[in-house]
């Protein structure tokens, strides 16, 4: 009855048949019965959906530490097209200064642990059988080092006074998560 395109009916005076819509849209198609004196007729609506490629993320650049493991978190959706398919994901090393090892590369959320110290790039990829996406992430390895500290300027002061002492701590956020570093004088 109406429709983007003509439909393909394999058995068109059959009541059982299969169609085969040529393009994305909806579709109304009549069913016609006739006893030889009248037609009894029914409409049904057909919407065929075009099959999207997965949406995929691959999660915030993020910062770790050398030595232990990081979590790479992804998210993968699908429209569930083609009908029947399973959306699956891949976690892969792209560039980095080291090797790198996925504990399970198949899941969305994973462990690594990297040989080196430096930058890292990850790639998630979700494909749908039929279509793929990817995205990247970064990850920052580094080395945890001790903080860098000045007590400030020697000063001379007389015996019993009170003077103020100021001192100054730069670290570098590690480990991870960052542990609140203590200070003594």
């Amino acid at each position: 009855v109406s429709g983007p395109a003509a439909p393909v009916i394999t058995s068109p005076t059959q009541s059982t048949t299969t169609v085969t819509l040529p393009v994305a849209g909806t579709y109304v198609l009549a069913f016609d019965a006739n006893d030889g004196a009248l037609t009894g007729t029914d409409e049904i609506t057909l919407v065929a959906a075009a099959n999207a490629a997965p949406t995929v993320s691959a999660g915030p650049d993020a910062n770790a530490e050398l030595g232990g493991p990081f979590t790479l978190t992804g998210t993968a959706t699908d429209d569930g097209l083609p009908t029947g398919s399973t959306l699956n994901t891949t976690w892969t090393l792209l560039s980095g200064p080291g090797t790198a090892n996925i504990t399970t590369p198949t899941a969305l959320t994973t462990q690594v642990t990297v040989t080196t110290a430096g930058q890292y790039q990850f790639q998630l990829r979700a494909t749908d059988g039929t279509l793929a996406t990817t995205d990247t992430v970064t990850i920052t390895v580094a080395t945890n080092t001790a903080p860098t500290v000045n007590a400030g300027v020697d000063v001379v002061a007389t015996l019993g006074s009170t003077r103020s002492l100021t001192g100054v701590v730069v670290d570098d956020g590690l480990p991870i998560p960052p542990a609140a570093y203590t200070v003594a004088w």
